[in-house]
């Protein structure tokens, strides 16, 4: 009986110790394939905080949209925070309610990230953010954005 004991704690320790932990297994993305072109663009509300998104690749890309259905102009802010093993950027632009779009405009590096602050957007025009890997690393690198908001006052 005390052999049986001995022979059952020695078969729990060996196999807890050869096991594999379930967490030890690496974590692969499974939201691939959103918010890759214009017509897909993620639509973001502002002035809710950070938003937490990855690319999957060098070659992905994230937009994201945002319209000015008020009847009055607006001043936009669009941030980025890149992963700390890699190295996002982004760019923007404006569709104007004539169907023309504005030429691509570069962000400012911050140093800690990107940042384009009072981008003037007149009433019924659309603007949209595309975040790009300019330094890319792993698809589990997360990045952050954050857009607001405010109206003008004249």
């Amino acid at each position: 009986m005390k052999i049986r004991k001995i022979f059952a704690v020695i078969i729990a320790v060996c196999m807890l110790t050869f096991a594999q932990s379930a967490y030890a297994e690496s974590i692969q993305p499974t939201a691939i394939g959103i918010g890759d072109t214009p017509a897909t663009a993620i639509q973001i509300t502002p002035n809710l905080g950070y938003l937490t998104l990855f690319l999957s690749n060098q070659a992905d890309v994230d937009y994201f949209k945002w319209k000015n259905t008020s009847s009055s102009p607006i001043f936009i802010n669009f941030s980025l925070q890149s992963p700390a093993t890699a190295v996002y950027d982004f760019e923007f632009f404006i569709k104007y309610p004539t169907g023309t779009s504005s030429a691509p405009v570069q962000a400012l590096d911050v140093g800690y990230g990107k940042l384009v602050s009072n981008i003037y957007l007149p009433p019924n025009c659309e603007i949209f953010f595309m975040v790009k890997a300019t330094v890319f690393n792993s698809p589990t690198d997360l990045y952050q954005v954050a857009f607001s908001t405010r109206s003008i006052d004249f």
